[in-house]
């Protein structure tokens, strides 16, 4: 799974990602471009979510509550 910020982060962890029915493998990426591997517990559809305040950005501005929803 990509995730982009539309600028430069800070703080970003593999603890941060809730990801129900699925695991977090890995996490990679530098600056706004990210990429999260997850192993699923289904074929089916997923959701990840990165709480609130899990990054900030040069500004010391934090990020919303984001969820992203795949469904095949």
């Amino acid at each position: 799974v990509r995730v982009v910020f539309s600028e430069p982060v800070v703080g970003l962890s593999e603890q941060d990602f809730g990801i129900p029915g699925g695991t977090l493998i890995s996490l990679t990426g530098a600056n706004q471009d990210y990429l999260i591997r997850v192993s699923l517990a289904n074929t089916g559809g997923f959701s990840v979510s990165l709480p609130e305040g899990a990054v900030q950005d040069g500004g010391a501005n934090t990020n919303a509550t984001t969820t992203f929803t795949y469904a095949p």
